[in-house]
């Protein structure tokens, strides 16, 4: 059994994942400031840790605490963080955004602040894709071009 599915056997029916949470979380950072923003963001998830959640990954941990430390919302870059933690989160930042871009389901550079606070690496590049994606299959229409 792989770590992923041992740490999701471990839940209880109906109790939500750590990307669940932190999804909410981010929401809530939203709201409140009535933007995407990176330092609300990372101080939301710095409350979210610090509430002791289900799960946490060690790249989200690492990054996290270099930010209690630094105080900067971003996180260094790295080859090995996978930021698949961010892709998880794109929905927070979509529904915000939704109808803000020129072109429908156009990725929002609003997505960039808040995927290096947790993973800085090069699937980043992607969060614009998988917006765009999930965004086009929320409204209906055909997927953007990869």
């Amino acid at each position: 059994m792989t770590s992923c599915a041992v740490r999701l056997a471990a839940l209880k029916p109906g109790q939500v994942t750590d990307d669940t949470t932190m999804s909410l979380a981010l929401g809530a950072s939203i709201l409140a400031q009535g933007k995407v923003d990176a330092l609300a963001a990372a101080q939301a998830f710095d409350a979210w840790m610090r509430a002791k959640p289900v799960d946490i990954g060690n790249t989200v941990r690492r990054n996290l605490l270099q930010f209690r430390n630094t105080g900067n919302p971003e996180a260094p870059y790295s080859d090995h963080d996978a930021g698949n933690g961010a892709a998880m989160r794109v929905l927070p930042v979509a529904l915000a955004t939704f109808g803000q871009a020129k072109e429908p389901c156009a990725p929002p550079a609003a997505h960039r602040p808040t995927s290096p606070i947790t993973a800085h690496s090069p699937m980043l590049l992607r969060m614009p894709r998988v917006h765009g994606a999930g965004c086009a299959a929320w409204c209906g229409q055909e997927r953007p071009a990869a």
